[in-house]
């Protein structure tokens, strides 16, 4: 554990390191709560952040940029002192126990084990499901192609939670109406199973990519 604060250069250190082929450090340390009341967000274990922030980057993220374009990080290294004063202030972050192997990335959760957690955006998905086209048809992608612990879809900016974990639970949770769990455990429970063998995103994703290139 830490007992000092960090100096800039250990900071500058820690954010040049380079997570996989496409992401840095840098990228998931970003807080607004962080800059509002002059927090530090630095691992208590920087080695196990950055080894679960790999896993997190090249089994997920690096596949889902390659599929769906560009990925841009809302949320996602938080150290324990960082998310137990957003949960204190009322930010939408759960307890610090909840968070281990989540958000907390270098603490393991006595559930899951050691697990890192980004909250994410896909430009193309969120224009998509703008367009009417219905989520499942994503998750089944993630459910058949990824070695996931669990996602979350989001209304605002269809922004995406997604973890690694040692022990993945392999569930998807989407809070767009109609709100419910899509798959438990890896098995769809969702209600719009037709969706499940749709092109519908591929098409529009394939459309979208091939206007900005």
């Amino acid at each position: 554990m830490k007992t000092e604060a960090p100096t800039v250069e250990m900071l500058d250190r820690l954010g040049r390191q380079r997570l996989s082929k496409n992401f840095y450090m840098r990228e998931f340390l970003h807080s607004e709560v962080a800059a509002r009341f002059n927090v530090v967000n630095y691992p208590d274990a920087p080695e196990i952040a950055l080894e679960t922030g790999r896993r997190l980057c090249e089994t997920l993220l690096e596949p889902l940029q390659e599929k769906f374009g560009r990925i841009s990080i809302r949320s996602g290294y938080r150290s324990s002192a960082l998310n137990s004063l957003c949960h204190e202030q009322g930010f939408n972050c759960v307890e610090n126990h909840k968070a281990y192997g989540r958000h907390i990335w270098d603490i393991p959760s006595e559930k899951y084990g050691y697990g890192a957690m980004a909250c994410i955006v896909i430009p193309s998905v969120h224009d998509a499901v703008s367009k009417g086209i219905g989520i499942d048809e994503f998750a089944s992608w993630i459910n058949s192609n990824l070695p996931y612990c669990y996602v979350s879809f989001f209304q605002n900016q269809t922004a995406i939670n997604i973890c690694c974990s040692d022990n993945p639970k392999m569930d998807i949770y989407s809070r767009l109406e109609p709100a419910g769990l899509l798959f438990r455990s890896g098995e769809y429970v969702g209600s719009d199973r037709d969706s499940l063998n749709s092109e519908k995103l591929a098409l529009f994703v394939s459309g979208w990519r091939r206007k900005g290139d």
